[in-house]
């Protein structure tokens, strides 16, 4: 894993411009450069504080795959909420498992966090399996709006930091 640099904008873009990756995060696929390059920004803006992010790079390449972070503290910075993503040919081959391990490791022990949520949306079975064999476990489902505006059932999965 690496941490996000201005340098990564052609990845983020395909990242944020993939129709199947914009729908399973509920929002509209980013059109321009312009628009990647504003999140990525943010995400940069914010690493370290509001925010902890990495984007995924097999061993052997430096070209990332995908992202995950942790963001969505809560106010007293005890539990989190994390997202991840992998572009669509590079999904099942392990990478996340391997990335959640390490982020999930990391929030526990570096951030003292009590408690990890995720939300996944219900129909979204590879990333409900990732999730279980990881060691998450369902707390909820709710309907809510995704980013496009559209009512989407989603779970919300949570790890606690272990004893």
């Amino acid at each position: 894993m690496k941490t996000p640099t201005a340098a990564d904008l052609p990845f983020y873009f395909n990242y944020r411009s993939n129709p199947a990756i914009a729908a399973a995060e509920g929002r509209i696929p980013d059109q321009t450069t312009a628009q990647a390059q504003k999140h990525l920004h943010m995400i940069i803006a914010g690493n370290g504080s509001a925010n902890y992010s990495w984007f995924i790079v097999p061993a052997g390449t430096e070209t990332p795959v995908g992202t995950i972070a942790i963001w969505g503290f809560s106010a007293d910075r005890t539990t989190a909420e994390l997202a991840y993503g992998l572009l669509p040919k590079f999904q099942h081959h392990g990478y996340m498992h391997a990335a959640l391990a390490q982020v999930t490791a990391f929030a526990f022990s570096r951030l003292q966090l009590t408690r990890l949520d995720c939300y996944t949306a219900a129909s979204n079975t590879p990333s409900l399996n990732l999730l279980t064999s990881s060691g998450f476990t369902h707390r909820e489902t709710i309907t809510e709006d995704n980013l496009a505006g559209e009512p989407t059932t989603m779970v919300i999965y949570a790890q606690d930091r272990p004893l």
